[in-house]
């Protein structure tokens, strides 16, 4: 591994924690089959949005851990998620 100081680390593996068509955009030198099989991964773009309400003001038992969204009910929004009771 490469840093940006120009030194260099030994590694038997490396694990990039970033998305498949930027892993594959840094190993194209190094594993062109690996970056071109990155390259096929197909994904949908996310977004996280984070509210917080009093516990008081909600009249849900947060009984559960979240809840996800029929596609039946035609929405942009597939699930929810109660990260307080995680």
């Amino acid at each position: 591994v490469e840093l940006l100081d120009g030194s260099t680390l030994g590694a038997r593996a490396v694990v990039l924690a970033v998305e498949a068509h930027a892993a594959a955009r840094l190993i194209d030198g190094e594993d062109p089959d690996l970056a071109l099989h990155l390259r096929s991964i197909p994904y949908a773009s996310s977004a996280i949005v984070q509210l917080a309400y009093r516990r008081d003001d909600v009249a849900h038992a947060l009984d559960g851990f979240g809840a996800v969204v029929p596609a039946i009910e035609r929405r942009d929004l597939l699930a929810v998620s109660f990260t307080s009771v995680k």
